[in-house]
Parts: C-alpha cells; sequence; structure tokens
C-alpha cells in the first residue's frame, strides 16, 4: 500500500518524475509549481501535471489527493523497444528493484531490465512501450512469430510475464524461443513440420505449472505445448 504524503515537498521528493495510475491510466508526474489553479474553483491548486504515456492527449493538471489517483507499486513485466545492440526490437522484462526507496511512483534509476538496458535513450521510460508494458498490451503469438521470422524483432511478448524469440542465427530462425520472466522454458522448431505447432517444454521443477500457465494463452493460435 502507498504511503501517506505529506505537504508539497513530499509530493515533490515521492512523486516528481515518476510514472503514477490515473482511472487506471499510466502517467509521467512532474510536480508542478503550485500555481496552476481549478477554474471551478480557484483556491484550489492543482499540484501535479499528468503527461500521457500514449496518444495524442494534451496533458492534465490535477491533487495528488484525487481519489482517482493512485501512486501504489505497478505490475510490470515484458516491454518492447529498440536494442542498440542488434538495431532491432527486443522484449525486455522490466522489474522495480527490490530496496526501500523514497518514490512512491515508478522511477526510472529504480527500474531494472532483463537483459540489462540497452536503450538508446530515456524516452522508453515516458513513452508508448512503457504504456504497454504496465497495460499487458502485446500482441497475439502468432503475430509475435511473424514479427520475428520478418527479422524486424529478435524477440516479442505475448504477454505480460512471456516472450518468444529466435534461438537460431537469424538466416536459419528455425527454432523459436518461448521466455517465462526472462528464463528460456520451451521451444518450437518451424521448419520440422508444416503442421506441427507444439512447443517442447524444457524439463524443470516447474513444467506442469508452466504448461498450465501458457495452455490457454497460446490455444487461441492453435498452438499447444507438451513435455
Amino acid at each position: 500500500m502507498a504511503l501517506e504524503i505529506y505537504g508539497h515537498e513530499d509530493v515533490i521528493m515521492r512523486l516528481d518524475r515518476t510514472i503514477c495510475m490515473y482511472k487506471d491510466i499510466p502517467y509521467f508526474v512532474t510536480v508542478t509549481t503550485g500555481q496552476e489553479m481549478d477554474p471551478t474553483n480557484k483556491n484550489l491548486v492543482k499540484d501535479i501535471k499528468l503527461t500521457p504515456l500514449k496518444g495524442t492527449e494534451k496533458s492534465i493538471f490535477i491533487n495528488h489527493t484525487d481519489k482517482e489517483f493512485s501512486y501504489s507499486s505497478l505490475q510490470l513485466g515484458y516491454m518492447l523497444y529498440r536494442d542498440t545492440i542488434t538495431e532491432k526490437k527486443m522484449a525486455f522484462f522490466m522489474t522495480r528493484a527490490p530496496r526501500r526507496i523514497q518514490k512512491q511512483g515508478l522511477a526510472i534509476e529504480y527500474t531494472l531490465s532483463e537483459p540489462s538496458k540497452r536503450f538508446p535513450d530515456n524516452r522508453w521510460f515516458s513513452g508508448a512501450a512503457m504504456y504497454d508494458c504496465i497495460t499487458g498490451n502485446h500482441p497475439r503469438l502468432s503475430k509475435a512469430i511473424e514479427k520475428i521470422e520478418n527479422e524486424t524483432h529478435s524477440s516479442c511478448p505475448i504477454h505480460r510475464h512471456l516472450a518468444v524469440g529466435r534461438l537460431d542465427s537469424p538466416s536459419r530462425c528455425k527454432r523459436i524461443g518461448l521466455l517465462y520472466r526472462a528464463r528460456l522454458i520451451a521451444y518450437l522448431d518451424t521448419m520440422s513440420d508444416v503442421d506441427d505447432k507444439r512447443f517442447v517444454l524444457f524439463p524443470s521443477h516447474d513444467a506442469s505449472f508452466m504448461k498450465k500457465l501458457i495452455d490457454k494463452l497460446i490455444a487461441a493460435d492453435g498452438f499447444s505445448v507438451t513435455f
């Protein structure tokens, strides 16, 4: 649960330049100078500015005490962004650093990725990539595999906790790997049989759990998973 915030200095320390939720939508937060006034109530100061991460909507001003504003911990997962090494889009598994921090919203300096961040700039944090990460907005499995085979992506998320990526060189690209929270758990041999859409799970202590987790997700595209 989020800690209560007291005073403008506390608002700056805990919320400035973080990502928080407003009406269940993620926004980039900046703390205002306190001069913005509510046109319906000249005595009410709106102390934070919310900038959309995605789309063309204009920024809005609200007070941090707004009942529809939440600075509790956000649920993260896979984020799709361009990798500076391969110059292709890639799935990065994002997490929040497990340490005590003063920031209440999601802050860039306490956001970790696997593989480690290889981003060309910091625009990933306040843009559409992070919006899709937080909201779990990812393509279906068949579309993700198509992106990999077309060599526009080296890997691609299909779920908050699942992504697919090639296991062979781009020129061959015969096997597609399935990753759970950055761990390789299964593979698909795309050249073995035209009609074979079975992911084979690698032996592990939680293989049965993994099968249940991904069965329904990939079945919608005609895929299955086996041991």
